[in-house]
């Protein structure tokens, strides 16, 4: 999933999830039912590389339409059997739902998360500062980017939830594990839009919902 973040997103993330699909398509080998740990890491890296090379096909598009500084944030999810690969940049999030408890998989690259992770201020104080929206990694700006990736199991029954920040910014964990608790699955990600919309809809609002059989 990707969601555009500056001047010209709209153009960086089209661009971006071109760029993933085909480098993922390009390597059929490695995406096994069954992958050992060594080929999860394999995939690990063959998202990295791919995001890697979306943003730097995002950055040479905006050199040559004089348009620089534009991007995207980029979380990408690999299914390969019991095995679930993120590759993730910006402040789009996954999180997963299991057995009644919701977690956040990802971590946002904002200035909020990374004053409060650092200990430099209180979230509200980060929230209160005027920066609260700014996003310090994204896929396009810069030629290079800095990918995170996790490999982690996935059991049936499992949830997992890729959306934009204009989705999660509505909503406390609390809140969202209760909707997943208690919101029909074929009914969830509407509902979640719907609510962000009700409650202001300013911004991108993408959802996209994956259950493990």
């Amino acid at each position: 999933m990707l969601v555009a973040v500056h001047a010209g997103g709209e153009v960086a993330s089209r661009l971006a999830a071109e760029t993933v699909i085909a480098a993922v398509r390009s390597r059929p080998d490695m995406l096994v039912d069954d992958p050992t740990p060594e080929q999860c890491e394999a995939l690990a890296g063959l998202l990295r590389h791919a995001i890697e090379a979306a943003s730097a096909a995002v950055y040479r598009r905006s050199v040559e339409e004089g348009n620089r500084g534009m991007g995207t944030t980029c979380t990408t999810l690999l299914i390969a059997g019991s095995k679930a690969i993120m590759g993730h940049v910006g402040d789009s999030r996954l999180y997963l739902s299991r057995a009644g408890q919701l977690h956040t998989v990802s971590q946002d690259h904002t200035y909020v998360n990374e004053a409060v992770r650092h200990g430099i201020m209180t979230r509200e104080e980060a929230l209160a500062s005027g920066y609260g929206n700014i996003v310090t990694r994204a896929v396009g700006p810069h030629e290079n980017v800095l990918v995170d990736t996790l490999v982690f199991d996935v059991l049936p029954h499992d949830r997992l939830l890729l959306c934009s920040d204009g989705l999660h910014g509505y909503f406390e964990q609390a809140e969202l594990a209760t909707l997943f608790a208690e919101t029909p699955e074929d009914q969830l990600a509407q509902r979640l839009i719907d609510l962000s919309n009700e409650r202001g809809g300013k911004d991108n609002i993408t959802a996209i919902l994956v259950e493990i059989d």
